[in-house]
């Protein structure tokens, strides 16, 4: 039977890409919204949705948001982007009930903490760990090359840092320690560790000569 059901969103397009429940059974979500008055909360990183609005209708900016368990209450909702364009694809809830999102970016000017990493052109992979009841940015890194990459699917490495897997055109890709070097075919799957400082190692390659992804962890 239903437990409950409720609408989130604002007065323009919101999608939900990723949902996972917490240890608490509260429910949290990641998505993209173009919507200024989509509902945050006080103790959002961001309450303003970023970018311009064209013709009244903003770019994509990424958003987490989180649920009590009954749906009754909003405890946690934000914006996360830059300028141009962000969506989140997947989320994990940490221990201690922070969060670590993954997604992908246009932005040059997506927020980084604790990361050198240098944006380059299209879609860029971030990986971005929020402190869940609060306003805090704990890292904010991004990786990718100069053509799209697109992460999937993050999991937690146990030792304060973080996975990524999804698929990259990007034959520039920054590696780090990979098992493989170069793209195998138009289309490679990839996978990444964020550590804890901020720094991604290894980076890697994974797939053939046709087209591969990488979907779980």
């Amino acid at each position: 039977y239903l437990l409950f059901a409720s609408y989130l969103g604002g007065a323009e397009s919101d999608a939900a890409l990723t949902v996972k429940l917490d240890a608490a059974n509260g429910i949290w979500g990641g998505g993209l919204t173009q919507s200024p008055d989509f509902p945050v909360t006080t103790n959002a990183w961001s309450t303003k949705i970023h970018g311009t609005a064209y013709y009244g209708i903003y770019e994509l900016d990424g958003f987490v948001s989180h649920l009590s368990a009954d749906g009754s209450q909003l405890l946690y909702s934000t914006y996360l982007g830059g300028k141009l364009e962000e969506q989140i694809t997947d989320l994990v809830v940490a221990p201690d009930q922070s969060i670590w999102v993954t997604g992908t970016t246009k932005s040059s000017d997506f927020p980084r903490v604790g990361s050198t990493n240098v944006f380059l052109q299209d879609w860029e992979v971030f990986v971005a760990h929020l402190s869940g009841i609060g306003p805090e940015l704990l890292i904010s890194a991004l990786v990718g090359g100069s053509a799209d990459d697109i992460p999937q699917t993050i999991c937690l490495d146990g030792v304060g840092g973080a996975w990524i897997g999804g698929y990259t055109s990007s034959g520039d890709l920054p590696k780090t320690n990979a098992w493989q070097s170069a793209l195998g075919g138009g289309v490679d799957g990839f996978v990444a560790r964020l550590r804890g400082d901020g720094v991604w190692d290894p980076v890697s390659f994974l797939g053939g000569s046709l087209y591969d992804e990488v979907r779980g962890l």
